[in-house]
């Protein structure tokens, strides 16, 4: 068998295609019609291997019918818990405003996470 680094296509390889939404704020502005494309993507498009991933800066500027149809959703830090509230869901737990890089995340259950960068090193 050839390596795929020699052109060789696995036939048992799936594609996936990820679409990635800085600011979702932003992209509502384009209408409704934008909104509902994303909404059946979210939906449908998990079958066909596409998967969505978007950053927001309110939680309510998504309906949350197109919300609904993301499984897994993450919560960093906000001066607001409701937004917190809204996206995760009922919880004792809150992200720590001193823990850099904390964050709520709903998978299957409610849990706090770490999330790291990478960083440029000094010059």
């Amino acid at each position: 068998m050839k390596p795929e680094s020699q052109g060789y296509k696995n036939p048992n390889t799936l594609s996936v295609i990820l679409v990635a939404i800085d600011n979702f704020d932003a992209l509502k502005e384009l209408g409704d019609d934008m909104e509902s494309f994303i909404q059946k993507l979210a939906r449908d498009g998990a079958s066909l291997g596409i998967y969505i991933v978007t950053t927001m800066t309110r939680g309510a500027v998504m309906r949350s019918a197109v919300m609904n149809n993301f499984k897994e959703k993450i919560a960093g830090y906000n001066f607001d818990e409701s937004e917190i509230r809204s996206l995760i869901g009922r919880t004792s737990m809150t992200v720590p405003e001193d823990k850099k890089g904390r964050a709520l995340v709903k998978l299957n259950e409610i849990d706090i996470m770490q999330i790291y960068t990478t960083s440029a090193l000094s010059r």
